[in-house]
Order: structure tokens, then C-alpha cells, then sequence
């Protein structure tokens, strides 16, 4: 059978039927023509035309409401979409799952005078839960596709899920709009799982999640969390009794886990025996890009994200389940599942191996070891690490502090010594920020301009600029490196700690090191600033 040459076309209507979408409401026009083609020929639908799009959405809105089922609008491109808007406020506020779909010209086109053209996406924005903008994508473009099917199930889980209510989908799509063929879609859409089950260990949908995981190799990884103890305890049972291996990041305060930066450096290593079928993640943004890398090249791995629904963490295009619980259940709940204790054993072997070459490197490198001095006395202390090398360096080594925090989310080095600053000011525990020295001189303003607590001490990795644009390969090639992104300054540290009355401490790493400074440095009773002059030669490579 002939239908539309339109792989995009071919994912909406697959997800709509996958999010047991059953009726539609179409008003005919030349650029939704490919979409009402393949939802018509797809024949699972039953498609309700209404030339007028103000009425359309009503009809849609009476067949929601009395259906109790999620009913989509198709429309055309222009101000088409624009009618739509008094009954999506309708159903924003009675929470009905109307999903409005427009077609749209390619975004090139906007503001270009180009027919029934004006700026769709967002258009709808104050009426609805939820709004995304499908570009056009030729066949090729893989990634674009993934990305596609990604906003579609997030849209239509917003549209669908406990508290549910209108969306709007706007999807670009390119001339020529109805070329048929009898090849199948080179891409269709896949439904991303959900489930949001009671904060109990033994809700019987997490019961059934953790049935389908029998005998499979999972690992779990944790970025950025607060942990406590119950999860600490949990990790050390799944680690130490290779039940399944769970490996953290410090920032996710996981005393129990093994260490990322441990095995980052040796994944290329790793056996196909030691690939997962099932990956688990929780917490924030992952500093490794080495692991990320190596989990995106996996083929076939069920990811399992802990966490809101919405937005859909999709880190290594393999998303097939959000699971809106915390880690700590549903970590339970894989305790008393039959997992592959092979796996989790072959895993800590690697990692015991690994462990031990890091720590001997640790132990052996100059700045390293002054990381393993900071963090052996982290006990009882607050831990703030600025973003860029400081973060990097902080992984190899295993904290004990309170709370270890970085701002690795979206943030760079902007903000670092605020956040720490206002961590200090509410906390009734010493607080130490790690930071580089350009991004110590990026928010050196918060050090001038506020009062200091007693409680609050800040090091400072005075490297001769952004050390780490000296490491990565995208620069560190550059003959511009040095003038446009290490930026060598030297700061004036003593004035600048003497203005808000803290005591000054030095090291030169690589050098001998003057006996006590450490130490003196976290024990003085006020505000300290300790500056860690390296030259980069010593820090070279260790990225």
C-alpha cells in the first residue's frame, strides 16, 4: 500500500496510537495534508473533519470530556492554529487531554513574508501544559528523529498523565508534502514507559518493573543527589554483596558506591561480557564524559531513568522507562530481584583493579594528593566544588563530608563561590569551596560585596588561567588556546582575602610543602582563603 514519504509524520501517528489516542479532529489545508494522510491510512483512528478550527476544538473538547480519552486536533499552518486557543484554555483549566497538532512551515520561513507563515511554536504557550516544536528532518538525520520521539512522548505524557490537560505539538514539515511510497518509514515512534507508583516497597507496579529484570545485567550510575542514609545503605548492600554494581559521582553523596573516575580511563577495556542490558540513573548532570560516551555506543541497553516524567532524561538515546520514585525504592526493590550476580562480581573485580591503579596515581601526583588530603579531613564539613577542573580532580578521590554539592547542571563557572557562599550562610557546619581561578575572578564580586561567615574557606586552583581548556581536545590543539580561552591573570588573592577579613594561606604543588598548611588552613577559626599555585606542567594530563 502507498502512504506519505514522511518519517515524521509516520512517529506522530505512531505515538498517538500508542498513547491510546483514538479520535481526531482534522480541518483540511494543504500543509497538514501528510499528517491527515497517514493518521486516515494508518486505520486505527477514526477521523472527525471540521472545517472551522475555533469549532474543531470545541467538538474535540466535548469528545474529551465525555470520553474520558485524549482526543488530538490537526490543523493547517498560519492562524490556523490561533482558533484553537479559547478551547485549549478551556481545558487548561477543567485539566482535559486535548493534543493540539499544527502543521507548520520549516522555521526558515518565519517572518519572511512566506505564505500562512507566523511564529507557531509558543503561540499557544498561556493555554497549555506543554508546548515543543518538531523541526524538519531528512531521513539521514538520526539524531533529529530520537529527538523527535523524545517531545512527543513527553508531550503526550503531560497531555495524559495524573494531572493531564492540553498540549500543542507543531511540527515543520518541507516540500514535497505528499510524495507516496511504498517503502515503509525509516523511522517510527516508540513509547518511552512511565510510571509513578506509590512511595512504598512493595507497590505492586514496581513489583512488576523489577519481574521483567530478572537475570539482567544492570548497572546503575548516579549523578548529583542528596543522599542519605537509607540510600547509602541500600548502595553498600547492592555493592557489597554483588548484587548488582552501583557506581556515583561525589557530587552524589554515595559513600556505598564505587567511583566513576576510578574506571572512566579504562572503559575501552571493558569485556562484552561486562556491557548491561539495563542501565539506572538518578541525580543530576554527569561530569564523566568518558562514561556517557561509552553508554551512548551501546546497542540494545534498556535505560531506566528514577525521577519527574517530565522532562524526560533521555542522556544516552536509550530511554525506555521514567520511573517517578525515590532511589531508594525502587533500589529496594532490585535487591530482592534475581539479577546477574556474575555480572555484579566480574564488575567489582574491574573495579577493585582500577581502584587501585587511581589511588596509587592519587597518592604519587602532587595536586592530586592535596585532593586526598582535603577530602581525608572532609568529615563534618560542607563540600562545595566549582565547576571546570576542580570537579574533575575532586572524582578521583573519596570524600566523607556532610554534603558535597557542585553546580553541574547548566551553569559553567558562573555562580560557584555565591552558591557556596549562601550554602555557608544557613549552615551551621564549616564550608569549603574548591573553585578554579578563573572562575574564582568570575564571581569574585560576592567576596567584595557581602559579609563572609566565620564558618566559610575557599581554595583556590591558581593554575594560570582555565587549566582545563589546556587539557581537552578541543582546544588544547588551538594556537588561540592560550589568548582566547586559558586567559592567564593573576588575581591579587592576599588583598582581596585581607578585604573580608580572612587568614591567608599558600601552597606552591610541586614544591615542598611547607609543613602544617593544610591543617592550619581548615582549623583557623575565621573566614581562610588557601591558593594552590600550580604550574600546569604539573597538572598536565590529568584530565
Amino acid at each position: 500500500m502507498e502512504n506519505i514519504a514522511n518519517s515524521v509524520c509516520h512517529l506522530v501517528a505512531d505515538l498517538l496510537d500508542e498513547y491510546d489516542v483514538r479520535h481526531i479532529v482534522v480541518s483540511p489545508g494543504s500543509r497538514n495534508a501528510p499528517l491527515i494522510t497517514v493518521l486516515e491510512r494508518k486505520g486505527c483512528f477514526r477521523l472527525h473533519p471540521v472545517v472551522d478550527e475555533r469549532t474543531a476544538a470545541f467538538v474535540g473538547l466535548g469528545m474529551a470530556l465525555r470520553s474520558a480519552e485524549p482526543v488530538a486536533l490537526v490543523c493547517t499552518s498560519g492562524t490556523a492554529v490561533l482558533n484553537y486557543a479559547p478551547a485549549l484554555a478551556e481545558a487548561y483549566y477543567r485539566g482535559v487531554p486535548l493534543i493540539a497538532i499544527s502543521a507548520d512551515r520549516p522555521a526558515l520561513w518565519v517572518d519572511r513574508l512566506d505564505s500562512q507563515t507566523i511564529r507557531q511554536h509558543g503561540a499557544l504557550a498561556a493555554v497549555v501544559k506543554k508546548s515543543i516544536d518538531i523541526p524538519v528532518a531528512a531521513d539521514h538525520e538520526h539524531q533529529l528523529f530520537r529527538l523527535a520521539n523524545l517531545q512527543v512522548n513527553e508531550a503526550l505524557t503531560v497531555a495524559t498523565g495524573h494531572h493531564p490537560g492540553p498540549v500543542h505539538i507543531n511540527v515543520q514539515l518541507d516540500v514535497p508534502l505528499t510524495r507516496l511510497t511504498t517503502e515503509p518509514p525509516l523511522f517510527s515512534g516508540h513509547k518511552i514507559g512511565t510510571l509513578t507508583p506509590s512511595m512504598r516497597f512493595s507497590d505492586p507496579a514496581l513489583a512488576e518493573l523489577a519481574e521483567s529484570l530478572t537475570d539482567k545485567k544492570i548497572l546503575v550510575v548516579a549523578g548529583g543527589y542528596p543522599a542519605g542514609d537509607d540510600l547509602n545503605s541500600i548502595v553498600r548492600h547492592l555493592n557489597d554483596e554483588d548484587i548488582l554494581p552501583v557506581f556515583a559521582e561525589v557530587q552524589a553523596n554515595l559513600e556505598g558506591a564505587y567511583r566513576v573516575a576510578a574506571v572512566e580511563r579504562s572503559l575501552r577495556e571493558i569485556s562484552p561480557e561486562m556491557q548491561p542490558d539495563v542501565v539506572v540513573t538518578f541525580g543530576g548532570s554527569l561530569v564523566s564524559g568518558r562514561l556517557k560516551n561509552w553508554l551512548r555506543s551501546l546497542r540494545g541497553v534498556r535505560h531506566i531513568c528514577l525521577g519527574a516524567v517530565d522532562p524526560m532524561v533521555d542522556t544516552f538515546g536509550s530511554l525506555a522507562e521514567c520511573v517517578d520514585c525515590k532511589p531508594e525504592i525502587f533500589l529496594s526493590v532490585l535487591a530482592e530481584t534475581g539479577t546477574d550476580r556474575d555480572f555484579a562480581h566480574d564488575w567489582w573485580s574491574f573495579y577493585s583493579d582500577a581502584l587501585q591503579q587511581n589511588d596509587t596515581e592519587v597518592e604519587s601526583h602532587p595536586l592530586l594528593h592535596i585532593f586526598a588530603e582535603l577530602a581525608r579531613h572532609s568529615a563534618g564539613r560542607d563540600v562545595c566544588i566549582g565547576n571546570g577542573s576542580a570537579i574533575r580532580y575532586a572524582q578521583r578521590v573519596a570524600w566523607h563530608a556532610e554534603r558535597l554539592d557542585c553546580n553541574r547542571g547548566v551553569s559553567g563557572i558562573d555562580g560557584s563561590t555565591s552558591t557556596a557562599l549562601g550554602s555557608a550562610i544557613v549552615s551551621d557546619l564549616p564550608t569549603v569551596l574548591i573553585t578554579g581561578d578563573m572562575s574564582a575572578g568570575y564571581d569574585i564580586g560576592v567576596l567584595l560585596n557581602c559579609d563572609i561567615p566565620s564558618n566559610f574557606k575557599i581554595v583556590v586552583l591558581d593554575n594560570d588561567g582555565a587549566d582545563i581548556f589546556r587539557n581537552i581536545t578541543t582546544t588544547n590543539r588551538l594556537k588561540e588556546c592560550n589568548e582566547f580561552f586559558v586567559l592567564p591573570h593573576r588575581l591579587p588573592y592576599f588583598e582581596i582575602c585581607d578585604n573580608f577579613g580572612g587568614e591567608f594561606f599558600e601552597i606552591n604543588v610541586g614544591e615542598e610543602e611547607p609543613e602544617g598548611v593544610l591543617e592550619d588552613f581548615l582549623t583557623s577559626t575565621g573566614p581562610a582563603m588557601l591558593v594552590l599555585r600550580i604550574n600546569p606542567e604539573v597538572s598536565k594530563d590529568l584530565l
